[in-house]
């Protein structure tokens, strides 16, 4: 799996659900722009680059005219497939810089983010710094082209929405509204709402007690920080009992402390998914968000943990740890969750033209799912043990997977994965 994210490391284990970013609170914080210094330029020293590459980002960019890949090692270079063979030159490399995703914004420009909450530009030449979310100093996790706007998600909270890529903005969620969910009818004791930091003025409780309206400290006692109701009468059989209000995410007493791991964009709405299985969403373009996966549970949740995301059409995927999957039929409206492929992280995930979910995650997972069931590659006839992520819709109709350790997969017409050698020239 990954191992070099400077400060990533809760992107991809489940245990950090409790923890914290190293510091408590969202804050307002003002984007720091930059000059336009550029990297890899002809007449440079020529670059060392690493022997086997380890692709955390890639896709086909037409300003190449060939597949763009970043890795965690500060790399940028492109691949060309000629039959089973890919030719990979390097084009560029920033010592000591930790690249975490890469997106296309249009023909001419490739974004780049990093573990230390640099966005960088590549005009398939050049490498130019955007823009440092300075304040953050956290990975970007994701970014998201959209036909209108460019947003970008990361650690402790980062959102940021761009119009063209280059002038950015940040977007601060001041509450996510939990709408109407079903809360147990006839029973005592303690209920978690699956959120912490609920404004408790904003709870309400509907149904009776005894043909009443249930009172607060007489009925039932709200734990606000730690999203947790006791209930110390029994709601009446006989009425509909639901219960809404509002929060903001992250962890018990660190509200905004959380990390957005993948941002979706579709017909309008704006998806988050990360840290504490949260998934938010925004119709208004980032005015107002509503909790889309809430439910209530007797014992503490151990919510999935979201670490990549998808969309094509109304049709919306998550993938996480431990093999967690999710699907969306309407836009990320309702979230089922699907059986798990295996029991190592998915880091990567794709949609195929006819509805069809692949996943790829750790330790060679790959797999796809067809009928409810999922069909896995034989990782030893394949030789697969690195982790794989990234997927790339070719030209010619093939699908190209690609990860760890110069790791990568072909996918044709015969729905059949094979080996790709990648040759660094």
């Amino acid at each position: 799996m990954p191992g070099r994210w400077k400060k990533a490391a809760t992107a991809i284990f489940p245990a950090s659900h409790r923890a914290a970013w190293r510091n408590s609170c969202l804050v307002a914080s003002m984007l720091l722009a930059f000059p336009l210094p550029s990297y890899g330029q002809a007449g440079d020293p020529a670059p060392k680059y690493n022997s086997t590459v380890d692709i955390i980002g890639a896709d086909y960019f037409a300003a190449v005219n060939k597949v763009l890949f970043v890795t965690h090692d500060g790399e940028i270079g492109t691949i060309n497939l000629v039959g089973d063979e890919a030719r990979t030159q390097m084009l560029a490399h920033l010592p000591g810089v930790d690249f975490t995703t890469l997106a296309i914004a249009n023909n001419n420009m490739a974004l780049i983010g990093s573990s230390d909450g640099f966005l960088y530009g590549f005009d398939g030449k050049s490498l130019s710094k955007i823009i440092q979310f300075k304040s953050f100093d956290e990975p970007i996790m994701d970014i998201s082209v959209g036909p209108v706007e460019i947003w970008l998600a990361g650690a402790r909270g980062l959102i940021a929405r761009s119009a063209k890529g280059v002038d950015w903005e940040l977007v601060e969620i001041a509450a996510i509204t939990q709408p109407p969910m079903a809360f147990p009818k006839g029973k005592l004791g303690n209920w978690y709402l699956g959120v912490a930091n609920i404004d408790a003025a904003s709870f309400r409780l509907t149904g009776t007690v005894d043909g009443r309206a249930p009172v607060p400290e007489q009925d039932y006692r709200l734990y606000p920080e730690e999203g947790m109701v006791e209930m110390l009468h029994p709601l009446d059989e006989q009425t509909d009992t639901l219960v809404s209000f509002e929060f903001r995410p992250g962890p018990p007493f660190r509200a905004g402390d959380i990390s957005w791991n993948a941002v979706l964009q579709g017909n309008g709405r704006i998806t988050l998914a990360g840290e504490f299985g949260l998934i938010a969403q925004s119709m208004d373009d980032g005015k107002t968000w509503i909790r889309r996966n809430g439910y209530v549970t007797s014992e503490e949740p151990a919510p999935a943990y979201w670490i990549a995301g998808v969309a094509r059409n109304d049709h919306m995927v998550l993938v996480g740890a431990a093999g967690a999957v999710a699907s969306s039929p309407d836009g990320g409206t309702t979230w089922t969750r699907l059986p798990v492929p295996g029991k190592e992280a998915a880091f990567g995930v794709h949609i195929d033209a006819d509805e069809t979910i692949n996943v790829a995650g750790a330790v060679g997972l790959v797999a796809r799912l067809e009928q409810g069931k999922w069909l896995t590659i034989d990782r030893s006839q394949e030789n697969l043990y690195s982790w794989l992520k990234s997927f790339v819709e070719l030209e010619d109709g093939r699908l190209l997977l690609l990860g760890g350790k110069s790791t990568a997969l072909t996918r044709g017409a015969e729905d059949k994965w094979s080996r790709v050698k990648l040759r660094i020239e």
